[in-house]
């Protein structure tokens, strides 16, 4: 008897689409983490009475990273609601850039990727890994 793979069942086949989404969206978080993170500490430096409004930027943005490294779907609502609230507090078009609009693309990138998209939209490559499991031999 030849050695089988397991087989799987067509819910636990993640299409190609949501993956790269999926891993789209954490490279986003670890360049603006990296970026902000950066920031925090660079300004910590530099200034000698905003150490704590700085620490407490670079604690919530570790906090979100984590949350949209482990848990999509609530951080991808974080990302984005903490990308808009950004938005509406810093009306500036540099601080929008470099804050409000990173931060909602990544939660949407992020929400965008647990969407169950429909079976005839995943690549071939999906449908071999479910076509081509091995029958129970009878």
């Amino acid at each position: 008897m030849a050695c089988q793979s397991p087989t799987f069942p067509n819910s636990l086949v993640e299409p190609v689409s949501s993956r790269v989404l999926r891993w789209t969206a954490r490279g986003g978080v670890v360049v603006w983490t990296g970026f902000w993170g950066w920031f925090s500490v660079a300004s910590m430096m530099g200034e000698s009475d905003g150490f704590m409004h700085h620490l407490e930027v670079l604690g919530i943005t570790l906090g979100l990273a984590v949350a949209a490294w482990f848990w999509r779907t609530i951080g991808g609502v974080l990302m984005g609601v903490g990308g808009l609230l950004a938005a509406a507090a810093f009306p500036n078009r540099a601080a929008f850039w470099l804050l409000a609009a990173p931060a909602t693309a990544i939660g949407l990138l992020l929400l965008l990727s647990r969407i169950q998209w429909p079976p005839g939209t995943a690549l071939k490559a999906d449908r071999k890994e479910v076509d081509q499991q091995p029958a129970a031999d009878h």
